[in-house]
């Protein structure tokens, strides 16, 4: 996947993604783990249901240790 233009994409033309609320709250989450991606945390949060944040928690404990617990 290339970051840097799903980054741009994200910030200049949020529209040109097809997903749902909780979709792009999850691509913030992923393209901030993996490039210079500025995202706000507590719009993420609010913004993703239960699984997705799951998912997040889980990527993000990936990224500060490694393999997942």
């Amino acid at each position: 996947m290339d970051w840097n233009t799903t980054r741009l994409l994200m910030r200049s033309r949020p529209g040109a993604l097809k997903c749902s609320r909780s979709e792009m709250a999850v691509l913030e989450a992923a393209a901030s783990l993996v490039s210079r991606c500025v995202v706000q945390l507590g719009a993420v949060v609010q913004a993703a249901d239960e699984e997705e944040l799951r998912l997040i928690l889980r990527a993000v404990e990936e990224a500060a240790y490694g393999e997942a617990l």
